[in-house]
């Protein structure tokens, strides 16, 4: 079984949403969607909610209207939901992957979510994953593999990881000490060019990657919601 039939990642941050908004619009996200209390941005793969929250936090967020339904069969795999309410007469149920990232199931319909433009060209790279750091690979696998993910790559240079997917996101399992939480991470040939158009526009790292000769060709970048954004070169 799957999670859902659609899913956006959240990002739920104490920053004022209109300056949060502007911030990731600016990185080239397009706004598809806003109420007084969220947005919606995608990069032309994934849709991110903005929210506001007492405390920040990242989590993946599952749609479907059969939701219930799923979560009773994930209650039969043994996925233990710290939280499972009806609010407003919607079903919502709350659990933990092992690497402690939240994933809510909505009982809703996902042909409701504001579509993708999957025309659209994110202007800093072509997405490849979201990145998750685990301590263990292989119970990491086994968990996903059990919510519907299938493994689509793996290996052990040069630290144990994987790529997984369920046909709405694909996720990037890291056993490294080199990163901690989640990132959502971009490759593109041009990425050198990209990073440097960044810094003449005012964008700040968090860490950069050089080559001998001084240039910086891969970086990270945090934004005010704590969200990691890993940029690479490279071709997907």
């Amino acid at each position: 079984m799957k999670l859902g039939e659609g899913v956006q990642i959240v990002v739920g941050s104490t920053e004022d949403l209109d300056g949060l908004a502007f911030f990731y619009e600016e990185l080239g996200y397009k706004k598809v969607a806003e109420e007084r209390e969220w947005v919606i941005v995608t990069d032309g793969v994934n849709r991110l909610l903005l929210t506001k929250a007492e405390d920040p936090y990242r989590s993946l967020t599952y749609y479907a209207s059969d939701m219930s339904k799923r979560a009773e069969e994930l209650d039969k795999r043994g996925i233990l939901f710290i939280d499972r309410r009806i609010t407003d007469d919607v079903f919502r149920a709350t659990f933990y992957s092992p690497n402690q990232l939240p994933v809510t199931l909505i009982a809703h319909d996902p042909a409701s979510l504001p579509e993708v433009d999957s025309g659209y060209t994110f202007p800093i790279g072509k997405f490849g994953e979201l990145s998750i750091a685990v301590s263990d690979l292989a119970a990491a696998l086994s968990f996903w593999e059990g919510l519907g993910f299938e493994r689509l790559h793996e290996s052990t240079s040069p630290y144990p990881w994987a790529i997984l997917g369920d046909g709405l996101i694909v996720l990037g399992l890291h056993q490294s000490e080199t990163f901690e939480g989640e990132a959502l991470t971009y490759f593109d040939p041009d990425m050198p060019q990209h990073i440097a158009q960044m810094k003449a526009h005012g964008f700040t790292f968090k860490e950069e990657m050089s080559d001998e000769a001084g240039v910086v060709r891969n970086a990270v970048l945090e934004t005010p919601a704590g969200q990691q954004i890993f940029l690479f070169e490279g071709e997907l």
